[in-house]
């Protein structure tokens, strides 16, 4: 096959593999046949003084070796080297060796049986090579459909996490907006309307985070934190559900936790929201208590240990050990406001496991539950920013917003405006690129999916392109979560923003990417 397809280098260092296998066990019409090829192989590359001495040398071996056959054909291949040659005394006694030889052969019929076991061992060896090449064939399929099954998978996530995602960041902004403007009793709807959405949000957070981390995708994004200010945004974010349920919702803290630490605000956000949320739901009396204790305080980094303590069903002994598996929901648990998705728990365990550490669980059947983990926290220090300085920081800063969605585009731009800061709508990708070069902006927020241009493309032709926006800031605004793994484009954001939006945190975040230049993913 390498010398039909000329890769002559490929084919002697088959021939030479070749050799040294026949050498090693003996097989001296093996190691014949061999040399043989190798010096065809050498006339094919020019090297015929080279091959003329090996068939000569193949000669004296067959001779001592008794190997007729081999002695034969290389007699035939020296005749034809120096017919070509025009060395006619060399041709025509090599010519005369090899009819001699033949008559001999033939005579007592020793040619025939030789021929057809070079022929049998031809067959083999063309057998051999097949069955390599259909393995090789089914590997390759193999992959082949492996990598288009995950792109499809891809293509799905990305698909569902845009366009679920994309709506709930209007109804998010739209109540922010319409909180200021309502009555207390319309307020209390507007909480549950909100409550409700990030719950939407979190089930569709519990899918995609799943398939994440069931493919090794998922990075922790750890940045300073104030921890105290995160369990009580938890405590708010889970009192409304346990309220409607007459539960009490309790949150401890250890006084000696720092004030703060740098961690991944969003997963311990989703780990706890999860526990919380389950004891809450199987919770119809009593109370649900969030405890973080200091286990062990050090230097630069503390020892932490969350709990959550339900009063509720408790699990069976015999179904403790399946409750971390995907979709496995307790034999207990009968009715449908109890159910779920069957995949926080298994979250829970796969981003605790991420940090290094182990959930743990105690529960009895009928007298509750309580989930506990030790993290290890390294201490650091956040720049509290006030209301006000935020607002001075950020007033009459001018913003690119390229959104192509509507309402998400009119809902950002009276957030922003709201707080001093001037917006300039690119409707596409090609749009924010043009205004990119005729104005100087402080910051550009840019949406990943959108028409003409999308903003991959916006962001490294801005970046390419030597204007007064070459160095500016830029922010992908996504509902896409596949998109913050697109490592080739990663290095033309300064960040990712997910999708919806918290406006509040983002103004924030902003601000400090202005003290700190580094903002986390939100």
């Amino acid at each position: 096959m390498h010398i039909h397809n000329k890769s002559y280098d490929a084919a002697e260092k088959d021939f030479l593999e070749a050799l040294a296998i026949h050498e090693k066990f003996g097989d001296q019409f093996g190691i014949a046949m061999t040399q043989q090829k190798i010096a065809h192989l050498w006339v094919l590359q020019g090297k015929r003084e080279a091959a003329k001495k090996l068939l000569k040398q193949v000669i004296v071996f067959c001779i001592t070796h008794n190997n007729i056959l081999i002695r034969i054909k290389a007699k035939k291949f020296l005749y034809k080297i120096y017919k070509e040659e025009g060395n006619t005394k060399e041709a025509l006694s090599n010519l005369e060796n090899y009819i001699s030889l033949t008559e001999k052969v033939r005579a007592s019929q020793t040619f025939q049986v030789l021929e057809n076991y070079e022929k049998a061992a031809q067959i083999k060896l063309s057998e051999r090579e097949a069955r390599f090449e259909l393995e090789k064939a089914e590997i390759h399929a193999k992959k082949e459909r492996a990598e288009q099954e995950a792109k499809v998978k891809q293509d799905f996530l990305s698909a569902m996490s845009h366009e679920i995602r994309t709506p709930l960041n209007a109804i998010t902004s739209i109540i922010s907006l319409l909180e200021e403007r309502s009555s207390s009793d319309e307020q209390k709807l507007l909480t549950s309307l909100q409550f409700s959405s990030k719950n939407l949000l979190r089930i569709i957070d519990d899918i995609l985070d799943f398939s994440k981390l069931q493919s090794d995708k998922m990075r922790l994004q750890k940045y300073p934190v104030a921890i105290h200010k995160l369990l009580a945004n938890i405590h708010s974010t889970y009192e409304c559900m346990a309220n409607e349920k007459g539960v009490e919702l309790q949150v401890n803290i250890d006084s000696k936790l720092a004030n703060c630490y740098k961690i991944d605000e969003t997963r311990i956000f989703q780990i706890l929201g999860n526990l919380l949320s389950n004891g809450i739901k199987f919770t119809s009396k009593g109370s649900v208590i969030l405890e973080v204790l200091m286990v062990a305080e050090g230097e630069t980094e503390d020892r932490v240990q969350f709990s959550v303590q339900d009063t509720g069903v408790g699990i069976p002994q015999k179904e403790i050990d399946r409750l971390f598996d995907s979709f496995y929901i307790p034999s207990n648990i009968t009715t449908r406001n109890q159910g779920g998705t069957g995949l926080g728990l298994a979250i829970v365990r796969k981003m605790i496991q991420l940090h290094g550490s182990a959930i743990n669980i105690k529960s009895n059947e009928g007298q509750g539950s309580t989930f506990s983990f030790v993290l290890k926290m390294e201490k650091s220090q956040l720049k509290e920013v006030h209301p006000k300085v935020l607002l001075e920081k950020l007033e009459g800063k001018k913003v690119l917003l390229a959104e192509d969605n509507e309402i998400n585009a009119m809902v950002m731009t009276q957030l922003l405006e709201k707080q001093g800061v001037q917006v300039h709508r690119a409707n596409n990708g090609l749009q924010a690129v043009d205004l990119a070069k005729d104005r100087m902006f402080d910051f550009i927020l840019m949406d990943i999916h959108m028409p003409e241009m999308n903003g991959f493309e916006a962001a490294k032709k801005m970046r390419a392109t030597k204007s007064a926006n070459t160095h500016t800031p830029i922010f992908a605004l996504t509902a896409d979560i596949t998109a913050i793994a697109a490592e080739e484009y990663e290095h033309y954001f300064d960040n990712f923003l997910r999708k919806p939006l918290a406006i509040d945190r983002m103004l924030e975040l902003l601000f400090q990417y202005q003290e700190y230049k580094h903002i986390p993913i939100v």
